[in-house]
């Protein structure tokens, strides 16, 4: 599914954030978009061809509470992944 050219032109104005992760390898968020991208490290063996993708109607305190999180995709997983926040591949 190839992006629309609006999240293409974000994509490439993000100002990603390095974390310290065993699943996340950085972060960024656009506060207008209320978006957050998270590229995942690609685990050997994984069939996904994805590895990065974008989450919507996401509130900047959770993109604040995820910077500060001890771990990062524990966060993720509780505060983003189960919130049922729309996501999408970015490919």
């Amino acid at each position: 599914m190839p992006p629309n050219l609006f999240v293409a032109e974000e994509f490439l104005a993000l100002e990603w954030v390095n974390v310290t992760s065993s699943n996340l390898l950085r972060v960024a968020y656009t506060p207008d978009a209320m978006r957050l991208w998270v590229e995942f490290i690609r685990k050997p063996g994984s069939n996904s061809k994805y590895h990065v993708y974008y989450y919507d109607n996401v509130p900047d305190a959770v993109w604040d509470h995820l910077l500060i999180a001890p771990s990062k995709g524990t966060f993720f997983d509780a505060h983003v992944k189960k919130a049922l926040y729309p996501y999408q591949p970015y490919q």
